[in-house]
């Protein structure tokens, strides 16, 4: 999942999901934990940077300041630690405020920056990290940074060990249930069912649902007022019956036409096992599905054969998290559906 980059304009722990997808443009303090050792250890990400359009690196705390030299990669990551700064540098483990600036060649620019408040800091977003726990910037639609229970250095951050996640319906204002195809979102893209059931992944802490977004093509998302939702998601929960209201107006007339498919899931999330309806006749007597993590990487297969209601066992350890399901008859894909597999359901 590509690291996103944004200017992160909250300075609270209690956390608004609302806004658009901000456009990547510099270097990003990227993840930041402490070893068993007492000493830190801070990610920089570089999103098709192009050193040479910069001046200078500058990376400050309330500890110091250090001037990031050397050769800057174009893209990937850099990694800085409490012995390569030097003493002129140092980061408070129970709470600071990083900033990095950017410098342009051409001074009549703005320096980009990236800045994360942690712990005991007045501004503080996050809590300080525990011992195996790192604050990460998380690939949310409007990136933020979490506690993250499974530290990547040197890898695109994702949402393992640090979301939960949320279950339940969706409604219009009107009353009636949500039915779309289309991408809506809180942290992620989730869609809903026929039924206006709907499965989303949340980052962990305290958090506030204000709005929902709609994703237009070539508009980008939407946001609609719901009525608001508060509570604190734990790392690896499932909390269910979580009903979304829609009470903005403007949304409705926009719901998508419902797109009759020859299959029907449930439960989502799944922990072991898959209930296939079939809600059409279907000629074959075999039904091929595919499993796809979220690369697109095949990770099993499975051959049923053909009835109005197929059990599906999934034997295979699958780590948790999002999954497409293929299925397909006589070589033929007939249906795609997206499967959260949480372990903890």
């Amino acid at each position: 999942m590509k690291k996103l980059i944004v200017l992160l304009l909250a300075f609270v722990p209690v956390y608004f999901i609302w806004a658009n997808p901000v456009v990547p443009q510099c270097p990003q303090i990227n993840e930041l934990l402490w070893d068993e050792n007492g000493k830190w250890h801070l990610e920089i990400d570089f999103l098709h940077f192009y050193s040479g359009e910069v001046d200078s690196l500058v990376l400050t705390s309330t500890q110091g300041r250090y001037v990031l030299t050397g050769d800057l990669p174009e893209y990937g990551f850099r990694l800085l630690t409490a012995d390569s700064t030097g003493s002129g540098f140092d980061i408070n483990q129970g709470g600071d405020l990083l900033l990095l600036k950017v410098y342009p060649e051409e001074l009549y620019f703005e320096p980009d920056s990236s800045y994360l408040a942690f712990g005991s800091h007045e501004n503080a977003m996050v809590p300080a990290p525990q011992l195996g726990q790192s604050i990460a910037l998380l690939p949310t639609i409007n990136p933020c940074y979490a506690i993250d229970n499974s530290p990547t250095f040197g890898l695109n951050n994702d949402f393992e060990g640090a979301c939960g996640t949320i279950s339940g319906k969706i409604y219009y204002a009107t009353g009636n249930p949500v039915i779309s195809r289309s991408d809506l979102a809180f942290d992620e893209q989730f869609s809903t069912d026929g039924q206006g059931d709907y499965s989303t992944r949340i980052r962990q802490g305290m958090v506030q649902l204000s709005e929902i977004g709609k994703y237009y093509m070539w508009e980008g998302y939407g946001w609609y007022s719901i009525e608001p939702v508060s509570l604190t998601i734990e790392e690896g929960q499932v909390y269910e019956n979580m009903d979304i209201h829609i009470t903005d107006p403007g949304f409705v007339g926009i719901e998508d036409e419902k797109i009759e498919q020859p299959l029907k899931l449930f439960p989502n999330p799944i922990s072991q096992k898959l209930t296939i309806e079939m809600t059409a006749k279907l000629e074959s007597q075999e039904l091929e599905i595919l499993v796809l993590d979220i690369s697109g990487k095949e990770v099993a297969r499975y051959t049923k054969t053909a009835a109005e209601t197929i059990e599906l066992e999934l034997n295979e350890p699958f780590p948790a998290g999002m999954y497409f399901f293929e299925f397909r008859l006589n070589n033929t894909l007939i249906q795609t559906e997206r499967v959260l597999i949480n372990l903890f359901k």
